[in-house]
């Protein structure tokens, strides 16, 4: 059993989004096969605390992280966030997480 780690009520904003590749566990490399869009995000209630969050599907960036620069203080909102704690490689603590969504804090909902 994974302890899932409670963020409700936490605002993110965002400091980058690219395109997240699956990895072939066999043989450590990354694959062509895309696995959806991984947000960087920085958690303010928690120490400017990063977090990468992996949104499956269909790859739909926010902004363009070749062309577009990320506006100072551009909050987002997850749709179903779920974070989990492991112990990484390095003996360390870490946090992976994912959601079903993301959507800019100011955009106007549609149908979710």
């Amino acid at each position: 059993m994974a302890y899932k780690l409670d963020l409700n009520g936490h605002r993110f904003f965002l400091a980058g989004n690219s395109i997240a590749y699956e990895y072939d566990r066999a043989t450590n490399q990354r694959t062509d096969k895309i696995e959806g869009v991984r947000f960087d995000v920085v958690d303010l209630q928690n120490g400017y605390e990063h977090l990468n969050v992996l949104v499956a599907g269909a790859p739909t960036l926010l902004f363009d992280p070749d062309n577009d620069e990320i506006p100072t203080g551009t909050e987002v909102v997850f749709t179903n966030l779920n974070a989990r704690p492991y112990v990484g490689r390095n003996g360390r603590i870490a946090v992976t997480a994912s959601a079903d969504a993301c959507r800019l804090a100011n955009q106007q909902r549609g149908k979710e």
